[in-house]
């Protein structure tokens, strides 16, 4: 094993270096590049090309893996697009992908099909990965995710905002997405299991140019907190409308709305909102302070919410390629057997492809610090 050199892997993005004449093995990575979230999907593929460098220079296979992006546009019929171009490639061992749960529920059909093995960093449906056990897939269950499902983020937040805040009643909004969905109707029915009252409910599509209605549904409900199952820009468009319309309500969201570019966009109405996410934040695990001091080296920018989960889906996804050879069947089966100690701990799929990590923090924007601190 030579030892990992960093000027090489420098040199590999910036000027092409590190080159050989093996074989290329392609590890395609399926999120939006484009569009109001394409950032949250450029961050991802950083993290993958990141995982894949390193590989490359410290690992003695018969191949090179290479990068292969593909940009599906947060949509379904972008994700069944991509899907498409990827299955059709042989050269393609897995796929990192894709990011929205609609996305990857559209998708997953397809690859499974092409015996392609997909790993997915965000999308936490809990629909993608039960599917598989229905007696009606037909397939290999080659699908896996790294966060835990949107039911065990929302059971999290709803005892964190009953018991530890004492709020005892919510208003709850989605933008209509599947994750969305779910998140919002499964943090509707763990309230009321803590003893809460839900006093509305409402959807918010994206790029919806006026929630004048919603606000005064919100005010009207006289709730203490508002719940927002969906992404950053619509969780910025409620901040800001709230805070213009005087309305002091607690604000909680998931991992898909804490993004800095809140910050921005929201500005300092986003002081105090809480949202619950997956895992533990990269910056208090100091596991996870070579990956942070890498990704700033050679992105000039920070990891993103769900870009340490798509480091570790590509150090799991080569490990498994490194030990099944260009075989997909193979590669699924390691998958299943993986037990990788990674960053953010010991991660391990469950029968239905679920990482039996499942690691949840609540955090509190603090908007003069231009940080998430976690609370809880």
């Amino acid at each position: 094993m030579r030892r990992f050199s960093f000027f090489c892997l420098l040199a590999a993005f910036f000027a092409a270096g590190c080159s050989n004449s093996k074989p290329k093995a392609i590890l395609a990575v399926a999120v939006p590049l484009s569009g109001a979230i394409g950032e949250e999907g450029n961050g991802i593929v950083n993290a993958v090309k990141l995982s894949v460098s390193k590989f490359n220079d410290s690992t003695d296979i018969a191949w090179e893996i290479i990068v292969h992006t593909y940009d599906d546009e947060g949509t379904p019929q972008g994700a069944v697009k991509a899907a498409k171009e990827i299955t059709q490639d042989p050269r393609v061992f897995a796929v990192i992908g894709d990011f929205t749960s609609d996305s990857c529920l559209a998708a997953a059909p397809l690859y499974a099909q092409a015996r392609i093995p997909m790993i997915t960093p965000s999308a936490a449906n809990s629909v993608l990965t039960a599917q598989q056990e229905n007696p009606n897939w037909k397939w290999e269950k080659n699908i896996f995710r790294m966060p835990p499902t949107d039911l065990t983020q929302a059971q999290y937040a709803a005892h964190f905002a009953y018991a530890r805040l004492s709020i005892h009643s919510f208003f709850i909004v989605d933008d209509q997405s599947s994750y969305g969905m779910e998140f919002a109707q499964a943090f509707d029915a763990d309230f009321k299991k803590q003893g809460g009252k839900i006093l509305g409910f409402m959807d918010i599509p994206p790029n919806t140019p006026n929630i004048s209605s919603l606000i005064r549904s919100i005010k009207n409900s006289q709730s203490q907190g508002l719940f927002f199952g969906g992404f950053y820009p619509e969780a910025a468009q409620i901040l800001k409308s709230l805070a213009h319309h005087h309305l002091h309500v607690v604000f909680f969201s998931g991992g898909a709305s804490k993004e800095d570019a809140l910050f921005n966009l929201a500005g300092p109405a986003v002081e105090g909102a809480y949202f619950v996410i997956s895992g533990v934040p990269v910056d208090f695990l100091p596991s996870a302070s070579p990956f942070i001091s890498q990704y700033r080296a050679l992105f000039r920018t920070n990891p993103r919410t769900y870009d340490i989960y798509a480091y570790e889906a590509g150090r799991i996804a080569l490990k498994a390629f490194e030990n099944s050879g260009f075989n997909r069947e193979k590669m699924i089966e390691a998958l299943r057997e993986t037990a990788h100690d990674g960053v953010i701990g010991m991660i391990r799929f469950d029968q239905k492809g679920d990482n039996t990590n499942q690691l949840v923090t609540i955090v509190r924007a603090n908007y003069r610090k231009k940080k998430f601190e976690p609370v809880y």
